[in-house]
């Protein structure tokens, strides 16, 4: 038999920072990746954390861009520092935390709006 292709991690959502200076990356295993702008374009991982127990589906930036909220399948929300370090949780609603943070806009083949020049 071939080799396998290491899997590669899946992203379920994205959130960039109010700057535009970083990129929160939510990963499927849990995992909350931080990117930041480098040189000439190019972003590069600044920190990388797993406290989720599945899929990070939601983030969101602080307006100052300090804090950065996830949600995930597993019914929590943490609000993490941006620079890195330990997150804090937010108490558990009694309802499902699935697209909470950020809801995903509902499209369905809908062209987007066109926005003024």
């Amino acid at each position: 038999g071939g080799t396998q292709k290491p899997r590669l991690p899946e992203v379920y959502s994205l959130a960039l920072s109010p700057d535009g200076t970083r990129i929160a990356v939510g990963i499927d295993d849990g995992s909350l990746v931080m990117m930041e702008a480098a040189a000439q374009g190019e972003w590069r991982q600044r920190w990388k954390e797993k406290r989720h127990a599945r899929d990070l589906k939601s983030l969101a930036f602080s307006p100052d861009g300090a804090v950065v909220a996830s949600a995930a399948d597993d019914a929590l929300c943490l609000l993490w520092p941006a620079e890195g370090g330990e997150p804090s949780e937010v108490a558990q609603p009694a309802f499902r935390w699935h697209n909470f943070v950020t809801p995903a806009p509902k499209r369905r083949g809908k062209p987007l709006p066109k926005t003024a020049a």
